[in-house]
């Protein structure tokens, strides 16, 4: 995880750096209105954008770890994923945190490199994908489809599907209680 500390967010920026001013600002009511900050410091729209996530980020506010006392990497992928759009980021932030959980700060490092191995261009491809619901389920709604791959992912995250062939009973037997 500390090799990440030294890559680039923009011109002149690390996460190191990025970080820093979010633990700065986060003491501060200002994060609340970080846009014309960022303007005025010539950041990029969505460098602010990870800054402000960063201010208003509190352990306290985040969802509960997986619920085992072993969580596989994609349980742990699934969860850094709900931290926002670097979970990275979120990750090292939270590792500062004085507030964060002994179990949390712990957990951090494996969380990272779950993370690390399992994200696919930003996010954990799901056990099964919205055209296997369309195609095996005979759903249309694109609405639905999304309602059942989040159910999926809630059901990974607690454990109680750890694979695709459980990811296809799980999904064909909530779609038949919606019928």
């Amino acid at each position: 995880m500390q090799d990440c500390l030294a890559d680039g967010v923009e011109a002149g920026l690390t996460r190191a750096g990025l970080l820093r001013l979010g633990a700065f600002l986060r003491a501060y009511p200002i994060a609340l209105g970080l846009i014309g900050l960022g303007q005025r410091l010539a950041l990029a729209r969505v460098t602010t954008n990870r800054l402000q996530a960063l201010a208003l980020l509190r352990p306290s506010q985040i969802s509960p770890l997986p619920g085992n006392n072993n969580p596989s990497q994609r349980q742990l992928a699934l969860w850094a994923a709900r931290l926002g759009r670097d979970p990275l980021d979120a990750l090292v932030f939270l590792a500062c945190q004085v507030d964060a959980t002994a179990q949390l700060k712990k957990l951090i490092p494996h969380v990272a490199r779950a993370w690390q191995s399992l994200n696919l261009d930003g996010r954990v491809p799901p056990l099964l994908g919205g055209d296997w619901v369309r195609r095996e389920l005979h759903v249309s709604n694109g609405r639905t489809v999304g309602k059942l791959l989040d159910a999926l992912t809630e059901a990974e995250l607690n454990g109680s599907v750890t694979s695709p062939e459980s990811a296809q009973e799980f999904l064909k037997s909530l779609s038949q209680k919606e019928d």
